[in-house]
């Protein structure tokens, strides 16, 4: 892929999947890029954004064909596919930093104009397309918000990765509570994602990569070597039961030879 005029540090990626090719990333301090070939070549597009925008994610709505910015100062949209931004902070904090900016029509089935924005200073959303934003019941409010992560099996389910560990909503962000066993807590995650072959288990990564349902899945190096030390004692175990095994069973044969030339002998003299 190519790159812009001068290096960035790249935050996040977006694809406009209705472009074939077009594609946005986020950078440090240097606002919005777009590129029209792949990634091959890059142009700022950072007309309404303030300067040194540092982009924390970008989310393309494709049913409403807004582009959304995650900053370091609030919340941005762009209706024109990033040739010029708009702020949309009423009901949010001053100057608050937000991390994740999602959409309910990510998904099939999402509701038009809920825009669900994770910040520093808790969860947030908005019913007008982002003209307003709103705490919920449980917002959340001094718990650092890392990603939203809008359920495709059911709109109404909202998943958060925030700096006590991972978070459900089954009421569009208005309560909340832990998910379940082998999600972590206590610590931050920081990317929620449902995988395996019929996306039936949900993934989160924070100091390790956890699953539900089951437990952490993550293979790290301690496990590997408590994996094959365990391994190599159960193969000396089955090692030794065989050499055993073979050292008593020609012992055995040799009394049955005994006693079976005995009991020819004492039938011999009957």
């Amino acid at each position: 892929m190519g790159k812009a005029n001068q290096p960035f540090d790249y935050t996040t990626l977006a694809f406009d999947l209705k472009v074939p090719q077009t594609m946005y990333a986020g950078t440090a301090f240097h606002g919005a890029l777009m590129s029209l070939d792949g990634g091959n070549t890059w142009s700022s597009i950072n007309a309404g954004l303030p300067p040194a925008t540092t982009i924390n994610a970008l989310t393309i709505d494709i049913d409403s064909d807004q582009l959304w910015a995650a900053t370091n100062s609030g919340v941005y949209r762009s209706d024109n596919r990033g040739k010029t931004w708009q702020a949309f902070n009423t009901g949010l904090p001053s100057s608050v930093v937000v991390n994740s900016v999602q959409p309910d029509t990510v998904v099939n089935g999402g509701t038009r104009g809920v825009i669900f924005a994770g910040t520093k200073r808790g969860f947030y959303f908005s019913q007008d397309a982002g003209g307003h934003w709103k705490t919920s019941s449980e917002s959340l409010v001094g718990t650092s918000i890392h990603v939203i992560y809008v359920d495709f099996h059911k709109p109404t389910t909202v998943f958060v990765g925030t700096d006590v560990g991972a978070l459900r909503s089954d009421d569009s962000g208005q309560t909340w509570s832990g998910i379940g066993p082998g999600m972590p807590k206590d610590q931050p995650v920081y990317s929620l994602t449902w995988g395996t072959g019929d996306y039936s288990q949900l993934f989160a990564a924070a100091d390790d990569v956890y699953l539900y349902p089951g437990t952490s899945g993550g293979l790290t190096l301690n496990r590997l070597i408590a994996i094959v030390i365990a391994a190599l004692f159960f193969y000396l175990l089955y090692r030794l039961a065989r050499r055993r095994r073979k050292v008593r069973n020609p012992e055995r044969t040799l009394e049955q030879t005994k006693g079976g030339e005995e009991r020819s002998e004492k039938d011999s003299v009957v």
